[in-house]
């Protein structure tokens, strides 16, 4: 009797479930990405946390991230620029929304949880209690719809922070799953 094909399957299965736990999961001590928004879609920015949208920054340049934490508690968010070396450094002047469950680029009023900028060309921060499994999604955008480049953002909290992966990441992996268990089957059968 062959069992390797249904080892294989299970090797695979084991592999998938491990890469899935732990992708881009880490400590929110230290949770740290980079980006660029220079080429990226824009979308009108609130003033503040909202409820207005600003009327000169109606085409900003962002990256959004979505998240969820491990833990509930308090979380800060700081978002550094190229050249931010004092409170009023930097290239580019950046900003910082957090949002729960969604952001919609059309509205960016809806799901609004805070908004912060960095003042200046200095480092925008915001500090926040989350929820546990809930879903987040930080945004960094420019200030003015000139304002853009490169960015590094950190996250600190009680917690750990998880990425939720793209739903294209999530069906591509599932449609490799499923490949794979009917190439097994097969294999079964012709055994």
């Amino acid at each position: 009797m062959n069992t390797k094909p249904h080892n294989m399957f299970r090797l695979a299965a084991l592999a998938a479930a491990c890469l899935l736990s732990t992708a881009g999961a880490a400590h929110a001590e230290t949770y740290q990405f980079s980006g660029d928004i220079s080429s990226s879609p824009t979308f009108q920015r609130l003033i503040g946390s909202g409820p207005n949208l600003s009327t000169v920054a109606n085409a900003v340049h962002f990256n959004a991230f979505e998240f969820s934490v491990s833990q509930a508690g308090s979380y800060s968010f700081e978002s550094l620029v190229p050249g931010d070396t004092s409170p009023t450094g930097g290239v580019w002047d950046n900003y910082l929304f957090l949002y729960q469950t969604a952001f919609n680029p059309a509205d960016a009023r809806v799901n609004i949880l805070k908004g912060s900028s960095g003042l200046g060309f200095g480092a925008a921060k915001l500090s926040l209690d989350l929820s546990a499994g809930s879903r987040y999604v930080l945004v960094t955008s420019g200030y003015l719809n000139k304002d853009m480049g490169s960015f590094v953002n950190t996250i600190n909290g009680a917690g750990q922070v998880s990425p939720v992966p793209e739903p294209a990441s999530a069906a591509l992996l599932l449609a490799g799953l499923l490949a794979l268990g009917v190439m097994v089957s097969q294999g079964r059968r012709r055994a």
